[in-house]
């Protein structure tokens, strides 16, 4: 793989050897053509104003680019405008409808609006059926929010058909997906020309931190969130400079709660307000970590501003270097290796990261400290939940703390649940102590043991079986097991 990477696309001089950035790939993905020379990649030439202004122009869909793609939503709207009766209205939403899409960025989200008139099982059931016609000979599955939607492949555009109520107040609403048409009219309303540029912007650099999607996968910021952020701090600029020192940042642009402690209604890492409903938080998918990787990627570009700043990285996992990572930090390395239950995303990814949580809560009780844990799905084939350990073997027996001496009962019981099977009962200090055989004596070992067991250690129910079903992988054969790439992440961390 790393030479592939050499092949592919430029090292950067100085730098990480495993990190590359593809100029081909990346100029089909963004748009941007005119990329830092060498110099200027590691030097603070550039000011971010001029990074801002150079990267502006060439984010923004070209106006042939526009027209086109208005043509073939247009065709599709008008398809299903002959098939949906005058009382549905038809509606774009999402990012194209307001303008604040990157080039070569043409997902196409349409809403059917039904009058309240319909129930909730004419939207699901008509809906789908009508949406199932416009995208005909297409391919098209159903995807799930609060009530199904039709997602296809029109044209080599992806396109959500999402039927929904007509509403004017969040408090019409009758499901979250309503509430989506309220936040184009709302940003139609309050972005300028100006501001749609600096949202560009936004998504572009969240793009290159790995931060942007509020998918579960990620736990990152929406597209919706970048442009309320835009609008609460009016440049990208003033809103990076902002960043570098939050702490829990707190945003309420239309002032729902003014002098109210949103803290006891929100608690969330992040909270901005809704401003179409005052009882959302629009951040509540950003986590902790996702936000902290924010915050470090606008101290890094306010350092050393650069248009690579803006560009997603490659990581080319090389499998000599991550082995002499593994042999030189001579810690425990393990994974457990299965497939993928037959489940979405959003539930896939929640289940791994309960399943990591829960497992490296179990290994820190019995003794084996944590260097570090993560969990990978490709979504198809393969899961795998990662630890590496600073202690990964412990002696044969562990001292066991009993009850202060005054509780003369529970002292009591203690002894006598212990006496057969204790080294040595003593006193030490005010407690009773019992000296006994270790459970697990490796990591490993009680690795195995929850994979026999998954149902004791707080492991989702479907990932049962799959999990029975594992194997573990140790120190060097996990290279084999999982993306060079993944390891890379895992061993070696990420460029800041």
């Amino acid at each position: 793989m790393a030479a592939k990477g050499k092949k592919k696309g430029k090292k950067k001089a100085g730098g990480k050897a495993s990190y590359y950035v593809n100029k081909a790939e990346l100029q089909k993905e963004t748009g941007i053509r005119e990329f830092p020379q060498k110099k200027d990649i590691f030097t603070q030439e550039h000011t971010l104003d001029a990074v801002c202004e150079k990267l502006k122009a060439q984010l923004r869909p070209l106006p042939s680019e526009v027209e086109e793609e208005r043509k073939r939503v247009g065709g599709l709207m008008a398809k299903l405008r002959t098939i949906v009766p005058r009382e549905v209205e038809i509606e774009l939403a999402g990012s194209v409808a307001k303008g604040t899409n990157l080039r070569h960025d043409w997902d196409f989200d349409i809403f059917l609006l039904f009058p309240k008139e319909y129930t909730l099982k004419d939207l699901e059931v008509l809906g789908l059926q009508w949406a199932k016609a416009a995208v005909k000979p297409h391919k098209w599955h159903i995807g799930y929010a609060e009530h199904p939607y039709l997602n296809a492949v029109v044209e080599e555009r992806a396109v959500d058909i999402v039927p929904s109520f007509k509403i004017y107040a969040a408090e019409e609403m009758q499901s979250s997906v309503d509430r989506s048409q309220l936040h184009t009219r709302y940003v139609l309303e309050h972005m300028s020309s100006a501001g749609k540029d600096e949202v560009r912007l936004l998504k572009q650099f969240m793009k290159a931190l790995g931060t942007y999607g509020a998918e579960l996968k990620i736990e990152g910021f929406s597209g919706y969130l970048c442009e309320l952020l835009i609008l609460q701090y009016g440049t990208f600029k003033e809103l990076v400079e902002d960043a570098t020192t939050w702490r829990e940042p707190i945003i309420d642009i239309a002032k729902h709660h003014d002098g109210h402690d949103l803290r006891q209604k929100f608690s969330e890492a992040m909270i901005v307000v809704d401003p179409v409903d005052r009882n959302r938080n629009v951040a509540a998918a950003v986590s902790r970590t996702t936000l902290s990787k924010f915050m470090v990627g606008c101290q890094s570009l306010l350092e050393k501003p650069s248009v690579e700043k803006f560009l997603p990285k490659k990581i080319v996992g090389e499998k000599e270097r991550l082995k002499k990572a593994i042999r030189a930090r001579n810690a425990e390395v393990v994974g457990i290796i299965f497939s993928p239950p037959k489940v979405v995303p959003d539930i896939l990814w929640p289940q791994l990261r309960k399943a990591s949580t829960s497992i490296a809560k179990h290994l820190e009780m019995n003794g084996f400290k944590l260097l570090g844990s993560e969990f990978w799905s490709d979504e198809k084939k393969k899961c795998a939940l990662l630890f590496e350990m600073e202690v990964h073997s412990l002696p044969k027996v562990v001292k066991v703390q009993g009850p202060e001496v005054h509780f003369d009962s529970q002292v009591s019981k203690f002894a006598d649940a212990h006496r057969k099977t204790a080294h040595k009962i003593w006193v030490e200090g005010s407690r009773i102590v019992a000296l006994e055989n270790r459970k697990f004596e490796d990591a490993a070992g009680l690795l195995k043991h929850i994979a026999r067991e998954p149902e004791l250690y707080g492991i989702s129910k479907n990932l049962h079986k799959l999990v029975k079903r594992a194997r573990l992988a140790r120190g060097e054969a996990l290279l084999s097991a999982v993306p060079l790439e993944v390891m890379h992440k895992f061993l070696l961390g990420e460029e800041l």
